[in-house]
């Protein structure tokens, strides 16, 4: 055999390993991405494993609800002016909207099989539904320069109360679905927090929704009734809010 011939057969040889090793790693990979011929049988678990750290930080944002409530009641009670209030109120809704919001990111950037795209995005929507009209309130709350303020941002997303139920019904449906049924723990019941009823301070320019106006031309406050605190609502946009407590002498609830 002469020495082109040779050197012609080798590296036919050699091609032909090569394309062996590389048809082997191709049906490997075809293998394992795709058990019993489908791309979707295949990645529903994974899809499914990458939903459990997200359940994991919401059962455990809800487990810590009721120390947070405790915490905003404390702070209230302690305020004694209008912007002390709303500071409590402010730090109470951003850790919620920071827990929530970064959980909602990693959800929507998760990519599942075709099957469940439109439960997927249903789900997605309405999370973030809810995470809007908590960014709202949070807007209203830093918006606000006295107490008139601070209840008029209250009783605005009290009165979201039931859409935000019905999607963050919506939201945990889809996630236990998602998940395949073993997605978030009993939701916390806490009990209600009011807003502290403040007297007004000389000369601070402020109005109290807990003492009326003093003067000949002073009438009553259109958000409040004198003398009575409000009820705060729960500002956790992940589990639907319980059904409201019927009002008692000491506080007002907000509808």
């Amino acid at each position: 055999m002469s020495a082109g011939r040779k050197r012609s057969t080798v590296w036919l040889a050699t091609l032909s390993t090569v394309v062996g090793v590389a048809t082997g790693m191709f049906t490997l990979r075809d293998q394992v991405l795709h058990p019993g011929g489908t791309e979707a049988e295949a990645s529903m678990p994974e899809y499914q494993r990458s939903i459990d750290p997200i359940c994991d930080v919401l059962n455990r944002t809800e487990s810590r609800r009721p120390r947070d409530v405790k915490r905003l009641r404390r702070e209230l009670g302690r305020a004694t002016t209008p912007l002390g209030q709303r500071d409590a109120l402010m730090i109470s809704v951003r850790r919620t909207l920071a827990d929530s919001d970064r959980q909602l990111a990693k959800f929507k950037a998760l990519h599942g099989p075709e099957q469940i795209g439109d439960r997927h995005d249903d789900t997605a929507a309405a999370w973030e539904r809810n995470v809007e009209r908590l960014r709202g309130h949070e807007s209203r709350l830093d918006d606000a320069e006295d107490q008139r303020d601070i209840v008029r941002a209250i009783k605005t997303f009290s009165r979201a109360r039931h859409v935000m139920g019905r999607d963050a019904n919506t939201r945990d449906t889809g996630l236990e679905r998602l998940a395949g049924g073993r997605c978030l723990d009993e939701p916390q019941v806490t009990a209600p927090v009011s807003l502290p009823a403040l007297a007004q301070q000389p000369g601070d320019g402020s109005r109290s929704t807990g003492s009326p106006a003093v003067g000949p031309d002073a009438g009553p406050s259109p958000d409040a009734e004198p003398g009575r605190a409000l009820t705060v609502p729960d500002v956790a946009p992940d589990a639907a809010p319980p059904p409201a407590p019927p009002a008692s002498a000491g506080g007002e609830q907000a509808e």
